[in-house]
């Protein structure tokens, strides 16, 4: 549906490099990575907000690079939602209907939408500055949805809500995609929200696509060290660390890798009288309780760090190894081979990093802003 190719473009001293993406219709496509990454950039590019300085769009094959976004057939909702505090709750949902006429036949849609939305109690609201956070943002997605968009651009858009509203707010948003089939172009930097929402991902560093692909393929086998990193992968050891007794996380699916990255759901702790053999062993330095879970963290041959997640069962087991030996079990198939593409001898949370391998623009993410036309005041718009 929607294709990218060697897109480029500036806002300020940031740069955007030959951004290379596809999204198919009728699914998410997450744009994942760091404050300052350019992801909001590369949005409001994609979207026709702003100009590129070289690259193209093409949409169903056309392309559409030149074409201003309101010829493009599709809704955005920026961080701030942009709704417009002197019009109703209803006349901001319906404002993006291109005729009065289509507003005043649109009630069916609009009680459609407001019962998957879950609206519907607030519907005849007066004074949006009465809404909570998390209305405020369903209201604004009803406002998009209303129009049928080809594509439905999301930028941010549950970072503003406490966790509980925007969890509550994803899962509405998630069954509302699975019943429209709508396409989506989300940038977000919070892995729950690609998790729950997206079909495939992107990381994006520096301005760069360092990996693309299927969500599950991404975040299940990231191939580089900067990737991994991001998407919080905690336990990561340079080859070149590793102790005879894991020889056996060394096949021939880590030849030309420089670093091995370990899962913590994948590490199995026990007590050292449970394990026969030398293996691998670890001092318990810490347990760390967790909600449902309780994190250890434990040095491994008093070279590097490893974090495990335990359950409540088995972290009372091991409360009497603290500060002890305890057997540290890695399956082979727990194990992740990573290309170095930053600071060899960085690990986290093992060696601390000698800095930061991130270029931070926050004022990027932050002050970007989208072409007014997508946002007209409403008081001068004409049918």
């Amino acid at each position: 549906m929607i294709s990218v190719r060697d897109l480029r473009a500036t806002y300020g001293g940031f740069t955007l490099h030959d951004v290379n993406l596809d999204l198919r219709e009728g699914g998410c496509l997450a744009i994942l990575g760091p404050s300052g990454a350019g992801k909001t950039l590369l949005l409001e590019t994609v979207m026709g907000a702003r100009r590129p300085r070289g690259g193209e769009v093409l949409l169903d094959g056309r392309n559409i690079t030149a074409l201003p976004p309101e010829a493009r057939r599709i809704a955005y909702i920026p961080q701030d939602l942009a709704l417009f505090p002197h019009l109703s709750v209803r006349d901001n949902i319906v404002f993006g209907l291109p005729s009065r006429a289509a507003r005043r036949t649109a009630n069916d849609v609009i009680t459609k939408l407001a019962a998957m939305l879950r609206i519907e109690h607030i519907l005849n609201r007066r004074n949006i500055g009465t809404l909570s956070g998390g209305e405020r943002q369903r209201v604004a997605l009803a406002r998009a949805m209303i129009v049928q968009p080809r594509v439905l651009f999301l930028d941010e858009p549950f970072s503003s809500l406490d966790a509980a509203t925007a969890s509550d707010l994803l899962w509405s948003f998630r069954e509302m995609r699975t019943q429209t089939r709508t396409t989506v172009f989300l940038v977000t930097h919070n892995l729950h929200e690609a998790s729950l929402l997206a079909d495939d991902v992107a990381i994006m560093i520096g301005g760069r696509i360092v990996e693309s692909g299927p969500r599950d393929r991404v975040f299940r086998h990231p191939s580089s060290v900067t990737v991994a990193r991001f998407l919080n992968i905690r336990n990561i050891i340079p080859m070149s660390d590793l102790p005879p007794q894991a020889s056996h996380l060394v096949t021939g699916s880590s030849n030309g890798c420089t670093h091995l990255a370990i899962r913590s759901e994948d590490v199995v702790l026990s007590p050292v009288s449970a394990q026969r053999g030398v293996g691998l062993r670890g001092r318990l330095d810490e347990l760390i309780p967790c909600g449902s879970s309780v994190i250890a963290r434990l040095t491994v041959h008093g070279t590097w760090r490893l974090e495990v997640v335990l359950n409540h069962a088995r972290a009372a087991e091991l409360q009497r190894s603290l500060a002890g030996e305890v057997a540290v079990s890695i399956p082979q198939h727990g194990a992740l081979y990573l290309h170095d593409t930053q600071d060899a001898r960085s690990n986290a949370p093992g060696r601390p990093s000698a800095g930061t391998d991130v270029p931070r623009q926050d004022d990027e993410d932050a002050s970007a802003s989208p072409d007014p036309r997508l946002s007209p005041d409403p008081r001068s718009a004409k049918d």
